[in-house]
């Protein structure tokens, strides 16, 4: 039964995902960042950061393992492998200035995503 409960809840999270995926706000707010430059993010500051916890929030559950990773797989593997790289500086920024786990789950993801594209087999590990 608990199997069954687990495939359950795993495909409720996968149809939450592409659900959230969609909504407006979420859509333009991945434009503004996929098509800004990295050195202009903090004049879109309010996108970039509902961006980065969408995509921390979505691959912390990738990482405990309640959305399966062949979700990120498709299309949107370069989608968020762009955001991210777009990203990467503000992330570090707000690391620097003491949120040091910020956008962690996000990195995570982008790594994940980069390392299938790339054809490594290895797992990342976390020091």
């Amino acid at each position: 039964i608990s199997l069954i409960n687990f495939r359950s809840s795993r495909l409720e999270t996968i149809k939450e995902y592409y659900s959230q995926g969609d909504r407006r706000e979420y859509v333009e707010a991945r434009k503004l960042v996929y098509n800004s430059d990295p050195d202009g993010i903090y004049k879109i500051e309010p996108e970039a950061v509902q961006t980065i916890l969408f995509f921390n929030y979505w691959g912390a559950l990738a990482y405990k393992k309640y959305l399966p990773m062949w979700i990120f797989y498709d299309i949107s593997s370069v989608g968020v492998i762009k955001l991210y790289e777009n990203l990467a500086s503000y992330i570090t920024d707000r690391r620097c200035g003491g949120q040091e786990e910020y956008g962690r789950y996000f990195e995570w993801l982008y790594l994940r995503i980069k390392q299938r594209k790339l054809g490594i087999k290895r797992h990342i590990t976390w020091s």
